[in-house]
C-alpha cells in the first residue's frame, strides 16, 4: 500500500478533515458482522492521495500534483494477446 499528501509537499496522507476517510469507507468499507454498510468494493484495495487540506480546501497546483503522483506510480498489467518478439 502506498500513499502520497499533495498538498504540502510530504508524503503525509492524514484526513485532517474526514472527507477521504468517508470516502474510502464508502468504497472498500467491508460492513459489520451483519454487512449492511459495506462499500461499493469491499476487499479492494486503496492507494490514497491527499489533495484537500484539513480544512477541506484544495488548489489547482495540489489537485495536479496527486494526478501526476498517480501517473508517476500506477502500474497497469493489463496485457494482450498479440506475440512479442522481446
Amino acid at each position: 500500500t502506498s500513499s502520497a499528501g499533495a498538498t504540502d509537499g510530504t508524503q503525509d496522507p492524514d484526513d485532517g478533515n474526514g472527507h477521504g476517510t468517508h470516502v474510502a469507507g464508502s468504497v472498500v468499507g467491508t460492513g459489520d458482522s451483519s454487512r449492511v454498510h459495506m462499500g461499493t468494493a469491499p476487499g479492494a484495495y486503496l492507494v490514497d492521495v491527499k489533495v484537500l487540506t484539513d480544512t477541506g480546501g484544495t488548489n489547482s497546483q495540489a489537485s495536479l500534483n496527486g494526478i501526476q503522483w498517480i501517473i508517476n506510480n500506477v502500474n497497469t498489467d493489463w496485457g494482450n494477446n498479440a506475440s512479442s518478439r522481446g
